[in-house]
């Protein structure tokens, strides 16, 4: 005998939520089944900032037997500047690039399906999430392509363009529940301070360059898996609230 689900229709036309462990299946006005797989924002939370801190080791590791190997060593510095080329998160289309590429695409697109669900039920601020996805959208575009580097106009405009940001999204964190807006508002201080902040820093002698690149892209790691973990969980708490504005009649039972 097959176990069942409790589905709950939401009075939205065409869209009803199954429930179950680890996937949720949107049935659409036609009737067909979309399967949505979700990972449990605390499990995703800790896995995006272990990925991120073993990345920044292991470019760590790489550098630093890059540096203290000689081109006398024949195959050993070979293999370590293969290595550092291949995990340096300072170098462009490696690992490191195209996982944060991939990482802030994503941020895009579930902030996309936020507004999109916010927009569809009359919630608010959907324009906001909407902001906020098409900003982490050019985030990723700009690490797959380096558009920022070199460009000067970028580096006077940056304090501005914050003051911007932080202003668009103000709607969105006063909306959200206390403990999801404390972790995103966290997410942005800490992915600003990673990829702006260091900039205003002094000249550091030639030494502690690799250290504060490090420093730089572990911040930017962390803040990107800290506020992709968090939209994750309000978008757990917004099918929640969904689920509960359904009238108590419109419930029935599907295969789960």
């Amino acid at each position: 005998m097959q176990p069942r689900s409790t589905v709950r229709v939401h009075p939205q036309p065409g869209v009803e939520l199954l429930p179950t462990r680890g996937r949720r299946v949107v049935v659409g006005m036609r009737g067909n089944p979309i399967l949505r797989i979700t990972v449990p924002s605390r499990l995703l939370r800790r896995w995006l900032l272990g990925l991120a801190l073993l990345a920044v080791l292991a470019s760590a590791v790489a550098v630093t037997l890059e540096t203290l190997t000689h081109p006398d060593d024949g195959i050993i510095h070979r293999a370590t500047q293969f290595a550092g080329f291949w995990l340096d998160v300072n170098n462009e289309r490696n690992l490191p690039a195209w996982y944060s590429t991939v990482l802030l695409a994503v941020v895009a697109l579930v902030a996309s399906d936020v507004a999109r669900v916010e927009r569809s039920f009359r919630l608010s601020p959907w324009w906001s999430w909407a902001f906020l996805s098409a900003t982490f959208l050019y985030l990723s575009l700009d690490e797959l392509i380096q558009m920022h580097e070199g460009s000067s106009i970028v580096s006077a405009l940056l304090l501005p363009l914050v003051i911007v940001f932080a202003l668009a999204t103000a709607p969105l964190l006063w909306k959200l529940p206390r403990r999801i807006a404390y972790q995103v508002a966290a997410a942005g201080v800490i992915f600003v301070g990673g990829s702006a902040g260091m900039e205003f820093i002094g000249q550091l002698p030639a030494g502690s360059n690799q250290v504060l690149v490090h420093l730089e892209e572990a911040a930017e790691m962390i803040g990107v898996a800290i506020i992709l973990a968090a939209i994750a969980q309000y978008r757990e708490v917004l099918d929640e609230r969904l689920l509960a504005r359904s009238p108590a009649g419109d419930i029935r039972l599907l295969p789960g």
